[in-house]
């Protein structure tokens, strides 16, 4: 348990420098790469995420299919990881103060696509450490050992 919580520990503080999940496929003749090089067809609105069919629309240009189930098996709070990044990183508009809240600017396009695929790494990681886990027995009488 206490390696587990340290690989969890790294992994979960040091999220944004973890590797790209490769095993994504892009719709299109695109690569991770040439994204990236492109940073304009990174932008972001608002993202449509079906975990049902594993799919990411991130924007017009680019959806992400193949994700891992695994991926949507590590919850936050009720919803996977995955899930909660694509809620907080869209184009918004305040309607009473006219606030533009736009994710590209402050975080830019390129960091929002490394971040998504880094969140689909974070979440297939965790996956394999917490089924790594020995599994524990609480049946037994207030007392008794484990053994």
């Amino acid at each position: 348990f206490s390696d587990a919580g340290r690989k969890l520990a790294d992994l979960h503080l040091n999220y944004e420098s973890v590797p790209m999940y490769e095993g994504i496929k892009l719709l299109g003749n695109r690569t991770i790469d040439q994204l990236l090089s492109d940073p304009e067809k990174l932008r972001v609105r608002k993202m449509k995420l079906d975990e049902k069919n594993r799919i990411l629309v991130y924007n017009e240009y680019v959806t992400i299919t193949d994700i891992p189930e695994d991926a949507f098996r590590y919850i936050v709070n009720g919803r996977s990881a995955l899930g909660w990044l694509v809620d907080q990183y869209q184009y918004s508009v305040d309607k009473e103060s006219g606030i533009v809240n736009d994710p590209n600017e402050y975080a830019g396009p390129e960091y929002i696509f490394k971040l998504v695929l880094s969140i689909i790494t974070v979440s297939v990681e965790t996956m394999k450490i917490v089924d790594a886990l020995p599994k524990l027995s609480f049946d037994k009488e207030e007392g008794q050992s484990n053994e």
